[in-house]
């Protein structure tokens, strides 16, 4: 179970392969996150399934095709960090601030939509999300607090008076975040309810508060993470990540544990030019555990290899702006074509299946 638990983080790290600070997040979108061009004012993107069909309103490759809404996130963006949900809109005002953003099921199957406040110096400082459910909808709000140095400090989220989740962040003196910690409200206990009832108090005044996550980061002078240790205490996860550089700051050296002490070491390699190459991940306790990615640049994009001792286990190819034009494993062979608006933004993506269209994903952009 715990051999699976880092694989799934090693197989994050062998495709992103950057150990970046803790950053205080919200959760609004930006459009440089959306890898946007352009003075954006409204996205919206949608997913649909392609149905061969002679009377079909969606023409591809000279055939004609039946589409019907579909749930599905597609990881198109050679870097991790960018944002690539689906079914989705986004809002900015002039400066690029997210002002309004709609989650959907599926197109015409909102599930919840949120709404941003900012101050006047541009610090997002409150927002409210109304959340559909099976028997109605319910509304959260979130409020952001921020310290002298203007770095946020806490977001606690209600539901009417009722304080659901708290999200506290610690810096260090050169502005570093070195904890995150979120508390969520828990059910109280028998004997919590009794204590209240004998208080004469109303339920709604107390609320057990009980840590879900907590993270802490270490750095060294140039800021990079050397230490990071993350434990979620209710499903009694623990994963703690040491790291090594070398004299120009490139991370070559990774250790991570768990809290059954399983270790599983990454070594990564650079080019002439600084850029990954090459990541290799063991197991200490397990020698058949063994992942190894291999990346080759070209002038029009780059090629990652993945592969164990004995086979390769999956392939992607990226054009020169980063978006994903090949993923191939034993399961499936998936290729990517790509249409553009004046701006140079993708508005539609096809995802070829063992070379028939099977879905598409559409953008509607609106500029300012």
């Amino acid at each position: 179970m715990m051999r699976k638990i880092n694989k799934c983080y090693l197989f994050a790290l062998l495709l992103t392969i950057s150990i970046s600070t803790l950053q205080a997040q919200t959760d609004t979108i930006s459009p440089k996150r959306l890898s946007l061009k352009g003075k954006v004012k409204k996205i919206e993107d949608f997913s649909y399934f392609l149905e061969a069909n002679p009377k079909g309103k969606r023409t591809i490759d000279g055939k004609r095709y039946n589409i019907y809404p579909f749930v599905e996130d597609w990881n198109i963006e050679k870097n991790e960090s960018k944002y690539t949900k689906t079914n989705i809109s986004c809002e900015f005002d002039r400066t690029g601030k997210n002002t309004n953003l709609v989650t959907y099921y599926a197109e015409g199957n909102p599930f919840k939509e949120a709404n941003f406040v900012y101050d006047l110096g541009g610090k997002l400082i409150k927002s409210q999300t109304n959340i559909k459910v099976s028997d109605g909808s319910f509304v959260v709000n979130k409020k952001y607090v921020y310290d002298d140095n203007k770095r946020l400090v806490k977001i606690d989220e209600h539901d009417g008076n009722q304080l659901l989740k708290s999200v506290v962040f610690a810096y260090d003196k050169l502005g570093n975040c070195i904890e995150k910690s979120k508390k969520m409200e828990m059910p109280l206990s028998f004997e919590e309810q009794i204590q209240v009832i004998e208080n004469q108090k109303d339920f709604s005044e107390r609320t057990s508060m009980e840590y879900v996550k907590k993270e802490t980061y270490q750095y060294n002078k140039a800021g990079k993470v050397t230490l990071s240790e993350k434990s979620f205490p209710e499903q009694k996860v623990f994963l703690r990540t040491e790291n090594e550089y070398d004299k120009k700051n490139k991370l070559i050296r990774a250790k991570f544990l768990n809290e059954e002490n399983e270790e599983t070491n990454c070594s990564y390699q650079y080019d002439e030019k600084g850029r990954l190459k090459q990541t290799i991940c063991t197991a200490k306790d397990n020698t058949d555990f063994y992942l190894e990615m291999n990346i080759v640049y070209k002038p029009s994009g780059k090629v990652e290899t993945i592969k164990t001792r004995t086979d390769v286990i999956s392939k992607k190819v990226f054009d020169e702006n980063g978006l994903l034009k090949l993923h191939r494993t034993s399961e499936f062979d998936h290729k990517y074509r790509y249409s553009f608006d004046r701006k140079g933004n993708w508005k539609e993506a096809v995802l070829y299946e063992n070379g028939i269209p099977t879905k598409i994903r559409v953008r509607k952009i609106e500029y300012y």
